[in-house]
């Protein structure tokens, strides 16, 4: 099986070339396809009781990006033909005017069973992988109230993390818990099992974060990338809209307690005080530093071998 995210065809923001049409859909989707002449239901059953392929968003925490399974190789990749398709609906409930500004980045994980994906907007969606039907899904919307898109600036999901508390007794509400942030600089927190807040999580499910300031309307902090999990902490990057104040926001690393959504450190890459500050270019802008990309755990590793 493959996974694939599949947009449909788009209209360019002002400044995009065509090479970067592929991240800029108006509508968004999730296909999966299948080697329509090398698998069947008798196939496809026991490669998802053993629950094998994409648990973390690189394939595993180190990022390994690396999978074992060997049924769709070189030979007859060629075959695929699209086996279902599902539609996030975002397009549908909040127009296309939102949708030209935001992009699928989105790369779905398999967990229990389920195949878990993320919009845009930041609704997860869990998906029988074999038949495509919804399971369950969240919307942050719905659980803490809509969202103001009058000033979104690229709004997107890369992905969840899994993390699993080993203390909880078996059948524990959220003992399984997917992670995740948004591009409204939030953190949210919901069971694996049935997509339900965990409510010890920072306010119910949902840490809102302080960016520092008030933000201009064309400036940005998101946390769209999932988090790297390291014990029972979720360590999350960001992303802002840097080069257009002298008082640039701060593109901090920030590690919350996975069970309690509260902070456990923080690490800034530029120094704050004024005598180390970076200078200012000739327009009177700073420029600083952010953790945009995925964040791996490579010390995890390590320390587990």
């Amino acid at each position: 099986m493959v996974v694939k995210i599949y947009n449909n065809p788009v209209k360019l923001r002002s400044g995009f070339n065509k090479d970067m049409a592929h991240a800029v859909p108006v509508i968004s989707c999730i296909t999966i396809c299948l080697a329509f002449l090398l698998f069947c239901s008798a196939l496809l059953t026991p490669v998802f009781a053993a629950d094998q392929g994409w648990t973390y968003y690189s394939g595993t925490q180190a990022g390994t990006r690396y999978s074992s399974l060997d049924q769709i190789n070189r030979g007859n990749v060629g075959n695929l033909k699209p086996a279902w398709t599902y539609r996030t609906g975002d397009a549908a409930r909040y127009g296309d005017a939102l949708m030209t500004r935001q992009s699928q980045e989105n790369t779905p994980v398999l967990i229990n069973g389920s195949l878990i994906a993320c919009s845009p907007l930041g609704r997860i969606i869990a998906l029988d992988p074999e038949t495509g039907k919804e399971r369950w899904q969240f919307d942050p919307f719905k659980s803490f109230g809509e969202a103001s898109f009058a000033d979104a600036q690229f709004p997107k999901c890369r992905g969840v993390s899994l993390w699993i508390d080993k203390s909880a007794p078996e059948g524990f509400a959220c003992k399984e818990r997917l992670i995740y942030g948004t591009w409204r600089f939030r953190a949210y927190a919901v069971d694996a099992l049935n997509g339900k807040p965990c409510t010890d999580f920072g306010d119910g499910g949902e840490v809102v974060f302080d960016p520092g300031r008030k933000l201009d309307p064309d400036e940005y902090i998101v946390m769209t990338s999932p988090p790297a999990i390291v014990g029972d902490v979720a360590i999350f990057g960001s992303s802002i809209s840097d080069s257009i104040r002298a008082d640039s926001l701060s593109g901090k690393v920030r590690a919350l307690d996975t069970r309690t959504g509260k902070i456990r450190w923080e690490f800034d890459p530029v120094p704050r005080d004024s005598a180390a500050r970076p200078p200012l270019d000739l327009a009177g802008r700073e420029h600083l530093a952010h953790a945009d990309a995925l964040l791996h755990a490579e010390a995890q590793a390590l320390v587990e071998a």
